[in-house]
């Protein structure tokens, strides 16, 4: 929505008028003026610096100033010009424009609650300044879609909280799900390696001792051993007693 502007004591017409001012503070006043129409603001500001180092009770001067840091959007110094202005000055005429483009001010910092308090001011004084009421109506509109704003950008933060928050969690349990099926798998082929080494352990075994009828290596090896020495001692007892072995034909009976 589009605020409504309202600047008080432009170059075209200065609405504050001041009683016994010196023909010179005057003079650098208009020339302050002059220079605001054109829009060269720093030879505005110099000219109405000039004017207030002659008569620094120059209202109209001070007033001009303050609208001159607002049209170079320079609004802290708008801010503590208008101020100043609406404290101080016992001209409530004055004291209600300066609230109104303090609110102003306030608005283009984006300090909606202060401006929404400058306009208030502004309407204690002059509750019949309609420009001063629009402006206060907007600033309303723009604080409730300002907290609106930022009550969706909480929900959704308390959102996204929510849902990292769940993920983790997901996360952790679909961790420890995985390490404990590692720690079965671990337990399952340790059980598995152990029974493959009993059984090759008893297979072991088993091929180790002699079956049941079967001789053992070692076993064959003595007997044959014993047969060959029983052997060698038969041929030395043969020769001993010289006797001679006598082929014997044997036939078959039919």
């Amino acid at each position: 929505m589009k605020v409504f502007i309202h600047i008080v004591g432009s170059a075209a017409a200065c609405l504050i008028s001041s009683i016994a001012v010196s023909q010179t503070a005057k003079f650098d006043l208009n020339n302050g003026n002059e220079a605001f129409a054109k829009e060269d603001y720093e030879t505005a500001l110099n000219k109405y610096a000039e004017a207030l180092a002659k008569n620094p009770n120059y209202t109209e001067a001070e007033f001009n100033t303050a609208n001159t840091y607002y049209r170079q959007k320079k609004m802290d110094e708008a801010v503590r010009e208008f101020r100043r202005i609406a404290k101080n000055s016992e001209n409530d005429s004055l004291r209600s424009k300066a609230y109104h483009n303090l609110g102003n001010s306030y608005l283009q910092s984006q300090k909606i609650k202060e401006a929404i308090e400058a306009y208030k001011n502004s309407l204690r004084i002059n509750p019949n300044d309609h420009e001063t009421r629009y402006n206060l109506a907007v600033a309303k509109k723009l604080l409730e879609q300002q907290q609106n704003q930022q009550q969706q950008q909480q929900q959704n933060q308390d959102q996204q909280n929510q849902d990292k928050e769940n993920q983790d969690k997901q996360d952790q349990e679909n961790q420890e799900n995985k390490e404990n099926q590692e720690e079965n798998q671990d337990q399952q082929d340790q059980q598995q390696e152990k029974s493959e080494g009993d059984e090759e352990k008893e297979q072991q075994s088993q091929e180790g001792e002699p079956k049941e009828d079967q001789m053992s290596k070692e076993d064959a090896e003595r007997l044959l051993q014993m047969l060959e020495d029983e052997e060698k001692q038969t041929q030395e007892d043969l020769k001993k007693k010289k006797v001679k072995v006598k082929k014997v034909q044997i036939e078959k009976d039919w």
